[in-house]
């Protein structure tokens, strides 16, 4: 069948934004819509019209000796659906412009539904508003990485810098403050200051184990006085002993310890208020 007796309801092919052509089954351009000839003259195009009667075959090659391996893609892709009639071909390429970036998508597969044997449909669809949204998304995946890259580093220094500081504060204490405690011990003539001093001595202490910062972060809000009655406990100390150690009564000492097992999530459990406090000893 020559492209004399070939007929298509051009009207509504006109329509698509896609560059349409029809190929013979030896892969000659019979037929191009409107689109593909306004695409060729835009571009600088100076062959027949719209390339009807050129072989798109013989174009693949000649665009191969100049170098371009997507044109080989393309040509063994069509050279197989004109032999099978079968299947469908896609393969997206790029088209850049020295003023602009460009991409298509090329589609090939059999006409069905015509007179006409062993031809093929090739159209060619502007995809580049998605291949520039897909750089775009690309280029803000990269600098989402590279600000995890920068932010686990400040992360990394950060908990170094904390375990130098602990490392630091334990150090002052053991070797400064404590020592200075026991030497004033020598110098308190009274129980009461001397009980004083052992609370003190064991603060000092505290501060330079992970218990204190542990307490903090299981429970949130302590006060300064449930800081000491979670000390006490964790030591072994009853509620009597307690209420004589802070000068209070055994009524304020039920009340913190009230306050502690709620604020440690133990409230309606039956577990104990020192075994948790006891585990929050574990070495890190």
């Amino acid at each position: 069948m020559n492209q004399a007796s070939f007929q298509l309801p051009t009207p509504f092919l006109d329509c698509l934004s896609a560059h349409v052509a029809i190929l013979d089954g030896t892969g000659t351009i019979l037929w191009v819509n409107r689109a593909w000839k306004e695409y060729g003259q835009a571009n600088g195009y100076r062959g027949p019209e719209g390339a009807v009667g050129l072989n798109y075959l013989e174009e693949c090659r000649r665009a191969v000796s100049r170098g371009d391996q997507t044109a080989q893609s393309v040509h063994d892709a069509l050279q197989s659906l004109l032999k099978t009639a079968s299947g469908e071909v896609r393969i997206p390429y790029d088209c850049h412009s020295p003023d602009r970036k460009r991409w298509f998508m090329l589609r090939a597969f059999p006409l069905q539904g015509y007179p006409l044997t062993q031809a093929v449909v090739v159209a060619h669809e502007d995809v580049t508003e998605l291949m520039l949204a897909r750089e775009e998304l690309q280029g803000q995946r990269a600098k989402l990485e590279q600000m995890n890259l920068v932010l686990r580093e400040l992360l990394d220094r950060r908990e170094q810098d904390q375990k130098v500081l602990k490392e630091a504060v334990a150090e002052n204490v053991n070797r400064r403050l404590i020592p200075l405690a026991e030497s004033l011990r020598a110098h308190l003539k009274t129980q009461p200051a001397r009980t004083l001093l052992d609370r003190l001595e064991q603060g000092l202490r505290e501060i330079a184990s992970p218990f204190v910062r542990r307490l903090g972060l299981s429970a949130r809000g302590l006060t300064a006085r449930e800081l000491e009655v979670a000390e006490l406990i964790r030591n072994g100390h009853s509620s009597k002993e307690i209420a004589q150690m802070l000068h209070i009564s055994e009524k304020a000492v039920a009340f913190h310890r009230g306050n502690l097992r709620r604020k440690l999530g133990l409230k309606n459990r039956r577990e104990s208020l020192r075994v948790r406090l006891l585990a929050l000893e574990r070495p890190e």
